[in-house]
């Protein structure tokens, strides 16, 4: 990175009297001294190891052409980061992208596709921090294309991706909260009424970076897969499941797996919240549908899903599953058994299993004798 050049006695001074041309938005002679000054723009002494040009993208209303001005005078001060959160100028600029993307587009076409890549103190990358503050979709489609999707791969420290990003800034505010709180007290996909335009502007950015995400895995089109793949909290999987189509739910991933057959498989919500996943999912049937020649029900025991965390409601929506097999001949009854769980959950649902259906006790012990 360009280090700019070294502080002397007089870079106080103008350091000083260019904040004070930013603080009281005189642009016209900011722009002109830089003209007069090109080199300012190499100057990476500024307080918090800014260059100018994180001086005047960190301003909300700095003239676009101002920043064209200074980008295109020292494109290099696009990959310099600051010293207190080791922010990129393209980060500043995607904090305040919520009317245009202008702003962004100047500084993408002198910006490297790896400095859009660069995280922050906290994990986040230039679209994280676009998702984090509203910014129009015309922007976070500039960023993934103009790194060619490899954006949608970078997580935070904390393993978020940019679509809980954007669903944890929707949903903190209060018209989003209120909307999301309504999505889920409906029972019923046929009672979900028009939503306001405020969600349908989040909800079509969601789908786009979840869509985005999977179909680089030449997957369906389909958005339970896309959002389980992106690890989304369970109350935007909810609201998802409310406003899908129905078909959705029914379409397998390139292995052959329905979404209800993924969450089982690979038990992406831990504690409580694997019910919650498990019973969003159950509505059209697909208890019913077998994975790999094997039924869900099957599926949850052998992933030692306990009982009350959702082998219960796969059960319940089946109810005939407690007669069939696994691929080893047993009845699920006796796989609960082998799998067996820590600590030892499968006895719930061994008890379950046989109090609903004490026969295949017997059943089992004849299969046992004869053979």
């Amino acid at each position: 990175m360009t280090k700019g050049r070294h502080s002397d006695a007089n870079d106080n001074d103008i350091h000083q009297r260019i904040q004070k041309w930013i603080d009281e938005q005189q642009w016209d002679e900011l722009e002109a001294f830089v003209h007069a000054n090109p080199c300012i723009t190499h100057d990476a002494t500024f307080p918090n190891g800014w260059t100018l040009l994180n001086c005047v993208t960190f301003t909300a209303n700095t003239p676009l052409e101002l920043i064209r001005t200074v980008a295109a005078t020292n494109p290099i001060a696009i990959g310099i980061p600051d010293q207190r959160f080791q922010d990129l100028p393209v980060h500043f600029v995607c904090r305040n992208l919520q009317t245009s993307a202008a702003k962004l587009h100047v500084l993408l076409q002198h910006c490297s596709s790896n400095w859009l890549l660069h995280r922050n103190e906290f994990g986040g990358t230039p679209l994280h921090s676009a998702c984090n503050h509203n910014a129009r979709l015309e922007a976070l489609q500039a960023l993934v294309h103009a790194t060619d999707a490899q954006i949608l791969r970078v997580r935070t420290f904390q393993g978020h991706h940019c679509v809980t990003t954007l669903w944890q800034s929707y949903s903190s505010t209060i018209q989003g909260h209120l909307c999301v709180a309504n999505l889920l007290l409906v029972d019923n996909k046929q009672d979900v009424g028009e939503l306001p335009r405020h969600f349908q502007l989040f909800w079509d950015k969601c789908q786009y970076l979840a869509l985005s995400s999977y179909v680089a895995s030449s997957s369906p089109h389909d958005l339970l897969h896309a959002l389980l793949r992106c690890n989304v909290p369970i109350h935007l999987f909810k609201v998802a499941a409310r406003l899908v189509k129905d078909e959705a739910f029914l379409t397998p991933d390139k292995d052959g797996l329905l979404p209800l057959h993924w969450v089982l498989q690979n038990r992406p919500y831990p504690h409580l919240h694997e019910a919650d996943a498990i019973q969003a999912l159950l509505h059209h049937g697909e208890a019913a549908i077998p994975a790999a020649q094997e039924l869900p029900l099957i599926m949850a025991i052998r992933h030692k899903i306990p009982w009350s965390r959702g082998t219960q409601w796969v059960w319940e929506a089946h109810p005939v599953a407690i007669q069939s097999r696994s691929m080893e001949g047993w009845y699920p009854f006796l796989l609960a058994a082998v799998v067996g769980g820590k600590p030892l959950p499968s006895l719930e649902t061994i008890f379950q299993l046989l109090r609903a259906q004490p026969d295949l006790l017997l059943t089992s012990s004849t299969t046992s004798d004869g053979g």
